[in-house]
Formats: C-alpha cells, structure tokens, sequence
C-alpha cells in the first residue's frame, strides 16, 4: 500500500483540535453482470493504491468469461467499471507517525472522487481512454434545510463537506461517466425559505462537475447528457458538527437541481 498521501491537509475536530489528515490514491475495478438489460449480480472487486490493479482485474474477467463460456455473441454480459478516488487517512500520534484509517469519519471528510467509468464489457471490448471521451460540464444547485447555533452564519463553507457519488453500474455501461469529480466553483450560501408558512433556513450549494460520454454511445452532449445527469449523479453533503446540521423536520424540501451552463 502506498506510504506517501497524494496531498495533506489539516482539519479542526469537534473537540477543537486539529489533526493531519492525508489523501490517497485508490483504483477500484467492480465487475458485475447484465443479461437482457438488466443487471443479475455484482461481481469480483479490486482494489489498490495504482494501476497495477487493472493486471489482475483483467486475467479475472479472461477466466470468468472462460469459466461461463461468455463472449461477444453471448447472452450473458460480463462488465467491469473503474472508480478513481482519493481516501482519508490520519496521521497517527504514535512515535512513527505512521498513517491509518480513521476509526470513524465523524468530523471528517470522505473519499474524494477523481473519476468512474466502464473499462470493459466482454460484448465491446476495451473501452477507449477517458481522455478521448467527449466531455461536459454541468452545475448542480442543492438545497438542504438546515438548524442549529450558527444557522444564521452568511458563508456556510466552514460547516459542510461536499462530494460527488460515483455512478451505478446501470448509468456506466450506458456510457455516461464522470470525468472530474473534484467539484468547481463550490459555494455554500445561506438563505431563508421562500414560503412564509414554513420559514427556516437553507444552504444553498452551487458548483460544477465534468462528465464525459463513451463515444461509442451515441450520446448527444447537448440534448441527451441533462436527463442522465439529473437521474443518475447524486451530490452528498453533511454537516462536521460546528454548529449546523440538518433540519429533520423538514428534509422533505431538500432538493438538487442541474443545468447545462
């Protein structure tokens, strides 16, 4: 496993202390199988801190598709999907200062995605590199009801973590994917409600994702990438417990919110 983080940072605790925390590098490759369109079971994982995972996930889907006699003419269908991601790690206070995973995320932030995609399908082959995949951005606008001693506070970028979920394997092997996880131009506002009736405050979190499209899809960027986006990608946010949370009595009015800019 990779001993040196590929960036650092330092966060303030709920107890008012302050911790290293590093970020790693991490590739996924999940298998999972399709029959018909629809998808049957999930398959093998690997997991590693560098490419040298695709090695071993490759002889694993040659000796699957051996195994149940799958190829191009086959009903069955056998995919594999690539996730990117950055994890959290804690520099520890022992004498070595070694890193490790933190014993709960409370207080801090989660893994970073960097990107997520199909590599692989045993009916197409090899997908083409990501960098060749045509791309889009689109800005996404949630709205989460929220409570707490510092609800009123005008810049709420100190009490939150954003991050973009990676896609299902549904959307994958549709040909959408995320090209850029690392979310643009965020920012985090505070807003009253519109409706009189039921007042409180909201933040409002705005910012902007890259997507790209398999170009053997046949996806159209500027008319049919919209509806993916809004069905598929999902936006995560959570308080770190300074002072705002959640307002649970009316989470019925959380919303999220896409647009082609």
């Amino acid at each position: 496993m990779a001993e040196t983080p590929a960036r650092t940072e330092t966060v303030e605790f709920l107890e008012r202390r302050t911790r290293e925390i590093g970020w790693f590098p991490e590739v996924e490759v999940k298998f999972s199988y399709w029959h018909g369109g629809r998808r049957l079971m999930d398959g093998s994982t690997f997991c590693w801190p560098n490419d040298s995972v695709l090695q071993d996930a490759r002889e694993e889907g040659e000796r699957l598709c051996r195994a149940y006699g799958i190829d191009q003419n086959s009903s069955l269908e056998l995919i594999a999907c690539r996730c990117d991601r950055e994890v959290v790690k804690v520099r520890s206070a022992a004498i070595d200062r070694h890193w490790q995973h933190p014993e709960t995320d409370r207080g801090l932030p989660r893994s970073q995605l960097i990107s997520c995609r199909l590599i692989w399908s045993s009916k197409t082959g090899d997908a083409p590199p990501l960098a060749s995949w045509p791309r889009r951005m689109v800005t996404f606008t949630k709205t989460v009801p929220i409570a707490g001693e510092a609800k009123e506070a005008l810049d709420l970028s100190g009490y939150f973590f954003v991050r973009a979920k990676g896609l299902e394997h549904d959307v994958l092997r549709k040909g959408l994917a995320i090209g850029n996880g690392a979310i643009q131009d965020l920012a985090l506002e505070n807003v009253r409600a519109e409706c009189a009736d039921r007042p409180g405050r909201f933040a409002r979190i705005t910012g902007t994702l890259t997507v790209a499209v398999d170009p053997r899809a046949g996806i159209d960027c500027e008319t049919a990438i919209l509806p993916l986006v809004q069905e598929s990608i999902e936006i995560e946010s959570w308080p770190n417990g300074r002072g705002v949370h959640w307002d649970t009595t009316r989470l019925q009015e959380e919303r999220t919110d896409w647009v082609l800019p």
